[in-house]
């Protein structure tokens, strides 16, 4: 098993809409078969009428942005409340013998999402992977 870094601790503003990874970040995961992540929340703030915002994970098998499809969504605030995630890190893992619905692919990046307002994050992403054929 290998580690890696996704995105050290990072800030972002959105409003009513996505923000995507760039893509010279994205994790080529071609030569593993599982991966887990851990996203580490310091923040939310969210703003406007009936906030929400999530992280998604997304794979696809190219670098085709319209291949990407989710693969885990991480809900990080709803309404005017309290985050719903701050604290320890969330563990999402993604393997091959537990037959998700879309198989991880060759590349993985994340993607943030405010719905109706704007949500400011503050969060860090790590990962660790399995080698093909171990």
């Amino acid at each position: 098993m290998i580690g890696f870094g996704i995105e050290g601790w990072r800030t972002l503003k959105v409003a009513d809409g996505s923000f995507v990874q760039e893509e010279a970040r994205w994790v080529d995961l071609a030569a593993y078969r599982d991966v887990s992540l851990w996203l580490q929340v310091k923040s939310v703030q969210l703003d406007g009428g009936e906030p929400s915002c999530s992280l998604y994970y997304e794979v696809a098998p190219d670098r085709d942005g319209s291949l990407f499809q989710p693969v885990a969504e991480i809900a990080l605030g709803a309404g005017a409340g309290p985050p719903l995630i701050t604290g320890p890190p969330v563990v999402t893992s993604i393997a091959l013998d537990g037959e998700p619905a879309i198989p991880l692919a060759r590349w993985l990046r994340w993607r943030l999402r405010a719905f109706i307002g704007s949500a400011s994050v503050c969060f860090s992403l790590a990962g660790s992977a399995t080698p093909v054929g171990r």
